[in-house]
Formats: C-alpha cells, sequence, structure tokens
C-alpha cells in the first residue's frame, strides 16, 4: 500500500492519491505514515523538476495535492496538537542564494497542520529581512531552508546577524535541507536540523512541551 501511495504522488495522479489515502486508513495506516509516503513522492518530484525531468507544473501540482490532504480533519500527524490553533509561530524562509521552496513549502503545510502560525517569508532572503521579522514578529521559531550546498554561507551569516542583534534569548532556530551535515550544523550555529520535514516538526513540538 506504502508504495502505491508514493508511487502516485510520484506520478502526480491526483484521483489515484485520494482513492489510495482513503484505502490506506481502511487498511490501518497512520496518518503520519500517510505523510511519510506523501514527503517521498513529493521529494522524487522535487528532483526530478531540479534535474529537468518534471516540469513547474508537476511540482505545482504535488505541492496541491500534498494540501488538499494535509487540511482533511483526519490528517493529523502528531495527535497531541490536532485541537490547537496558534500554539507557537514560526518565522520561515529559504536563505538568500537559494530559489528552492518545495521542501519550504512541505513542512509549512506541516507545521500548519498541526496548529502553528507560520509566516512564511519565501526564498531568497537576506539576512537582515529575517532579523527585521524577528524583531516585528517575536517568532518562537525561526525555520532557514537550504537546498544548495553555496547558500549554507548565506544560512551561517543570517544566524550570525541575529546573534549580532542579540535576539536568540527567546528564539529557537532550525535549519533544514538536503545538503545539511553535522559538521554543516555545527558550522552555521542553530538549535537544531533536519532533512526531514516530520522529523522537524517533532523537534519544534519538543520545543513547545518545553515552554508548558
Amino acid at each position: 500500500m506504502k508504495d502505491l501511495l508514493i508511487q502516485a504522488v510520484k506520478d502526480v495522479n491526483e484521483k489515484d492519491v485520494l482513492m489510495l489515502v482513503d484505502q490506506a486508513f481502511a487498511s490501518g495506516l497512520s496518518a503520519k505514515d500517510i505523510t511519510e509516503c506523501i514527503k517521498t513522492g513529493m521529494d522524487y518530484v522535487g528532483k526530478e523538476y531540479e534535474t529537468g525531468n518534471y516540469f513547474i507544473a508537476d511540482l505545482m501540482m504535488s505541492g496541491i495535492i500534498f494540501k488538499e490532504i494535509l487540511t482533511q480533519e483526519r490528517m493529523q500527524p502528531f495527535k497531541e496538537f490536532e485541537n490547537q490553533n496558534n500554539i507557537g509561530t514560526i518565522l520561515i524562509g529559504t536563505v538568500k542564494g537559494d530559489l528552492h521552496d518545495i521542501g519550504k513549502d512541505l513542512f509549512s503545510s506541516l507545521a500548519q497542520s498541526c496548529g502553528y502560525h507560520v509566516i512564511d517569508l519565501g526564498v531568497d532572503v537576506h539576512p537582515q529581512t529575517f532579523v527585521d521579522n524577528i524583531i516585528k514578529l517575536k517568532p518562537d521559531v525561526l525555520a532557514l531552508s537550504v537546498v544548495l550546498h553555496t547558500a549554507i554561507r548565506s544560512m551561517k551569516d543570517t544566524v550570525d546577524l541575529i546573534e549580532k542583534h542579540d535576539l536568540r534569548k527567546n528564539l529557537k532556530i532550525i535549519i533544514g535541507g538536503n545538503p545539511l551535515t553535522k559538521e554543516t550544523f555545527n558550522f552555521v550555529g542553530a538549535d537544531a536540523f533536519s532533512r526531514d520535514a516530520t522529523e522537524g516538526i517533532e523537534i519544534i513540538q519538543a520545543w513547545t512541551r518545553e515552554k508548558k
């Protein structure tokens, strides 16, 4: 069942995805399992788009399908928070020098489904723009996204500028993206890193519990 669902997402087949989600629930799969399958399929679509095998329409459609499923009431992968709204504010953006957004959008949609208020600054975001919005909006969490190795330096510049303005006291910073490793995490100086959207949400939820 999981393989069929993943393949349907890879094929960007909305009808089959919706049908297979129904069948997956009927067979006993959890919302978290289904979310993981959809994420796996979307990761494939994103990579195929980056290599030129898929078009922008395919990328956009996969995002539409994901959001359509995630907004269903039964698609609450983390039950502890399913009936809560605005349990925290997450400021998110792809760092300067990187125009990729599929991972960022996936994480944002998942965070919103778990009750977080998400403010998305978009892509190619300058470090000063992050700082200005942290001062203005006072988020609980800053999520920085990166896909290109060349943009990791910009991620560090963003964290350094935040520290220069003394904004780390009440702010947690999580960085995400496929090129990240333990070494790059240490280089950037964030509080946590993840290459997986679901894992990233779990990290933020742990921070939310700590604040209670």
